[in-house]
């Protein structure tokens, strides 16, 4: 027996990336986003319980938000290049649409999408101590139905779902259309997180 070919179709990698931002850029956000939280907010889309900034956060005009902005645009290049996507990405750059989402103690984020973009990420500021197996973490979910096969034989291909407890100062890129939610926060510390979309765009041409 020789086998000809194996190919691990219709993938939906996650990327997760060291955003380069160092302490003091993270001490930055955290603060801006603790100013944030004074204004009354009435946006909040998959949040149950926690808080969601309103506008576009990565538009705001601090310098560790734009290192950030790079950051998320530079990883998302990178992760389609690994996705085996053949182009030039100095040619390209990103529309960013973010927000920032804190998560006290109980506060989760229920399972949805963010349908209409190319890719989606999160940047993660603080995490609070792992207790659990759920506080903290981020969960994607496969909508293909692949019960059958991983309950008789499990292994990551057939996993239904993927399980990840990023570390503060790491950022997580993955396919917008990707099911996926964040499990109740059962500690009280808070998870403060940046999230995104992005387009990928040409970039236009300096006159």
């Amino acid at each position: 027996m020789k086998q000809l070919s194996f190919t691990p179709t219709f993938a939906q990698p996650i990327g997760v990336y060291d955003s380069g931002i160092d302490a003091t850029g993270c001490a930055a956000l955290v603060a801006m986003i603790e100013e944030l939280r004074l204004i009354p907010s009435g946006h909040k889309r998959s949040s149950v319980g926690g808080w969601r900034s309103e506008g576009n956060i990565l538009d705001v005009n601090v310098g560790a938000v734009r290192q950030l902005a790079d950051a998320a645009v530079n990883c998302s290049l990178d992760y389609l290049k690994a996705c085996g996507v053949q182009f030039d990405g100095s040619a390209y750059t990103g529309r960013l649409t973010g927000w920032a989402n804190v998560n006290g103690r109980g506060h989760y984020n229920a399972p949805h999408r963010h349908n209409g973009y190319d890719l989606s990420g999160c940047f993660y500021l603080a995490q609070p101590t792992a207790t659990t197996n759920s506080t903290g973490v981020i969960e994607f979910l496969d909508q293909r139905n692949l019960t059958p096969q991983a309950e008789r034989f499990g292994g990551p291909m057939f996993s239904s779902s993927f399980a990840l407890r990023p570390e503060p100062g790491q950022i997580v890129i993955f396919p917008s259309s990707l099911m996926h939610w964040v499990r109740p926060n059962q500690s009280d510390e808070d998870r403060i997180v940046i999230a995104w979309n992005i387009d990928i765009v040409k970039r236009v041409a300096d006159a």
